[in-house]
Parts: C-alpha cells; sequence; structure tokens
C-alpha cells in the first residue's frame, strides 16, 4: 500500500467520524476523529481485533471511572486514581490497547463534572463512530496482508536454499554460489522489512499532526 493510500485511509476515516460526530451534535465530537486514526492499521483482521479490544477497553474505563469520580468527586487526582485502576486491569485483561483513547473520553467526565446517563452515551457514540469509519476504511481499501505473507513465503524459501547450500558445502567442502544466495536473501529481507516499516514515521507523523489540530480546534470550541 502507497503512503497516498495510507494517508487518504487517514484523512477519510478521521474527517467522516468527526464530521458524523457533528452531525449528531455530540460533545467533543472531534474526539470521534481521533479515535479513527487510533483505530486504523495496515490489514483488516488487526483492525478488527484492536476495535473489540478498545470496545472491552472502553467499556472498562467508563465503569471504573464514574465508579471513581462518585466516590471521591471531580478532581486531578480522582483522575489519577481512575488511572491507577483501570491501567493495571486493562494490561491484566489484554486491553491495554484502548488505554489511550479510553482515557481521552474518561477525561470528558472529569472535565464535564459529570457522568450522566447522557454524557455516558455521548462517549459510547465517539467511541462507535471513530472506530466504525476505521473499519469501514480497511474493508473498501486495499490490505498489504496479502503481499506481507507472499514475502514471508519467499523469505523461508530462499533461507532454505541457502542451509542446504551450507550443508553441502559442509559436507563436500563446495561452497559456490553461497554468497549469491545469501545475498538474494538479504536482498529479499531487506524489500520485506520495507514493506512494513517504509512509511511507519511519515504515517506516525502524519498522524501526531491531525491530533494535534484536531485537539486545538476543539480546544478552540470549548474556549467560544
Amino acid at each position: 500500500m502507497s503512503i497516498t493510500q495510507r494517508t487518504l485511509k487517514l484523512v477519510l476515516a478521521t474527517c467522516f467520524a468527526c464530521f458524523l460526530a457533528y452531525f449528531f451534535d455530540l460533545s467533543s465530537a472531534v474526539s470521534a476523529g481521533i479515535i479513527a486514526i487510533l483505530s486504523l492499521s495496515d490489514t483488516r483482521r488487526s483492525t478488527i481485533k484492536l476495535a473489540r479490544n478498545r470496545l472491552f477497553s472502553t467499556l472498562l474505563a467508563l465503569l471504573v471511572g464514574v465508579i471513581a469520580f462518585q466516590l471521591t468527586g471531580y478532581h486531578i487526582w480522582s483522575f489519577g486514581l481512575y488511572l491507577a485502576i483501570y491501567v493495571p486491569l486493562a494490561y491484566k485483561l489484554g486491553w491495554e490497547i484502548g488505554i489511550t483513547p479510553s482515557s481521552v473520553l474518561v477525561s470528558h467526565l472529569l472535565i464535564q463534572q459529570s457522568t450522566s446517563p447522557e454524557l455516558l452515551v455521548n462517549e459510547l457514540l465517539l467511541f462507535l463512530i471513530g472506530t466504525g469509519f476505521a473499519l469501514l476504511v480497511n474493508l473498501y481499501m486495499p490490505s498489504r496482508e496479502k503481499e506481507i505473507q507472499r514475502y514471508h513465503i519467499l523469505v523461508e524459501d530462499k533461507l532454505r536454499n541457502v542451509l542446504l547450500r551450507l550443508a553441502y558445502y559442509l559436507k563436500r567442502g563446495d561452497g559456490r554460489n553461497q554468497a549469491q544466495l545469501v545475498n538474494e536473501l538479504d536482498q529479499l529481507l531487506e524489500e520485506a522489512l520495507k514493506l512494513v516499516t517504509s512509511t511507519t514515521l511519515i504515517i506516525s507523523f502524519i498522524r501526531q499532526i491531525i491530533i494535534f489540530i484536531t485537539l486545538r480546534c476543539d480546544k478552540g470550541k470549548l474556549v467560544s
């Protein structure tokens, strides 16, 4: 998948999530776009798995947040108490992938100083909209899964040839083409590595810029 396709996925998922959240007049609507960014991945299968774990993590976070704020009030240290309880539980249950977006949603409870059912529904809708658009974008745009699997098979085959040639060399003392096979394997590994990681830093940078811009916009809306 090219950088253009990956960037397009981020832009579409983020913008549509924000637009829909604004259409329903949800509080902190831009957070839906942030959740969409955090829910995107390179393969359809991993996106679905991440969405499921984030859903469980969000439900757990809201539950712990409500209990913490109800018992101790709406203070910074109350939010710290929520983190002290929620984070270990999330790691223990294998839902740590949702710590960041879930804590963003719980922070809205602190800002609004409320745990009303309406606000809790608002936060769940933000999550569902953001994650939903991330799933839609990944389902209807190319996945890298097949290409990565193809490189996996090629590398295994090339490594098998290298080991067979090495065994022959040890038995017969004939190492011809040994360096050529190793070089071919090295080149193949480099190509596979580029496929997986060539755009990771760029996309991560784009994500940070989008998050920064959306947070600034949301802050401006709250101030006005």
